[in-house]
């Protein structure tokens, strides 16, 4: 699903929060606000996509001053959001400003962690079903790809998780840059994030950041591969058209540009009718199992891309997933009895609670064991 199927039709009413550079909320394109005519007032004005920004370097929540050198500097973030609201139109967006630019490696990772934190606070109050990370940061002086997952990172792994597991949000990231076939960048490597390489959207042209013959579904020469990749997205001339107010160019190119494909189709799923109870991991299943498999050409490993109208044609269903692997374990599925039965708190397994009430029900329990068994099957087109 790539940017010639934004406007297929599958619509979400969850939102993205976007960790970047910040989301210039009242941008205009061709005389039209890019975000949404309500956006003239600001962040959660009705008719607006941006339902709140937040600044982790001023501290200021929907602060409308923008310098002219921060505005130019900033539009990465905007354009990101963009391409998110583009595969999910009714979706709603939270812009997280954690830098300007990449000069403070170490300040920036402290923001990231500030800004997933806020998101555990405030998920449920703007409905985040994804938050999208494109920064290569790690604590100073680590080494920014890494080979295999990286379980060291303690403090984003525990993050990721409590994401994961107590407030079914799912962290997307792109997969990076550096024309590698064997790492990811941080926090692309960590365990329970979903990690997104780039392939090309189009044929006959030349790519923008290396030398390569493109057609789509090739995978894009600059993108990181590695065999724990989770997913590839449209990441070359992905045009959005949201500059051309000032007068520049409204293509992109990157990793950048694949996450948020990802980011967007997450809120698509979670607001499609009979979805809406998915946890974070049948979301993440859906995605992997219903993509279009694609083989690296430069190492052979294949990975899925995400195939928005596959996996919107899959089976509504609920999961007790407790250790994001993206599947229901037997231990998992007898927790979710042990709460039932009151023997144990419910916080130990909160997924396994489809609908949210507190309570995990017997139907509930039935349907993480459909996931078990059958893993969010396919259903008939055109089947509700």
């Amino acid at each position: 699903m790539g940017s010639r199927r934004w406007r297929a039709g599958y619509v979400g009413g969850r939102a993205v929060a976007v960790v970047d550079t910040g989301l210039l909320w009242n941008l205009t394109a061709g005389g039209q606000f890019v975000f949404g005519p309500g956006c003239a007032v600001g962040p959660g004005s009705p008719n607006c996509a941006v339902l709140w920004h937040r600044n982790f370097l001023s501290g200021l929540d929907n602060d409308f001053s923008r310098p002219t050198d921060e505005l130019l500097r900033g539009l990465h973030g905007t354009w990101v959001s963009a391409i998110a609201y583009r595969v999910a139109p009714s979706a709603g967006l939270v812009g997280l400003k954690v830098l300007v630019d990449r000069a403070d490696p170490e300040r920036d990772f402290g923001r990231v962690l500030q800004a997933l934190d806020w998101v555990a606070e405030h998920a449920l109050q703007f409905g985040i079903v994804a938050v999208n990370i494109i920064l290569a940061v790690a604590r100073q002086g680590d080494a920014v790809l890494r080979q295999e997952p990286c379980r060291e990172e303690a403090e984003l792994v525990a993050r990721v998780r409590r994401l994961w597991c107590e407030r079914d949000v799912l962290v997307v990231a792109a997969s990076g840059n550096d024309r590698r076939t064997d790492a990811l960048t941080v926090p692309a490597c960590v365990p329970g994030v979903v990690s997104v390489g780039a392939v090309y959207d189009a044929a006959d042209f030349a790519p923008s950041k290396c030398i390569d013959t493109a057609f789509p579904d090739r995978v894009a020469c600059f993108s990181n591969t590695a065999p724990f990749l989770k997913l590839l997205a449209p990441g070359e001339r992905i045009t959005t058209g949201i500059f051309q107010d000032l007068g520049r160019e409204g293509e992109g190119a990157g990793t950048s540009a694949a996450a948020p494909h990802v980011s967007g189709a997450i809120a698509a799923l979670r607001g499609v009718g009979g979805f809406e109870e998915d946890s974070a991991a049948c979301t993440l299943a859906r995605l992997v199992r219903t993509g279009r498999v694609v083989t690296d050409h430069r190492s052979g490993l294949q990975f899925p891309r995400i195939d928005l109208a596959a996996a919107a044609a899959t089976l509504p269903t609920s999961t007790g997933d407790c250790n994001f692997d993206g599947r229901v374990t037997a231990n998992e599925i007898e927790r979710a009895v042990d709460i039932l039965l009151s023997r144990a708190p419910r916080i130990v397994c909160p997924n396994a609670d489809g609908n949210g009430d507190g309570a995990v029900t017997l139907g509930e329990i039935v349907a993480a064991v459909n996931v078990r068994l059958h893993a969010c099957p396919l259903r008939p087109v055109g089947v509700v």
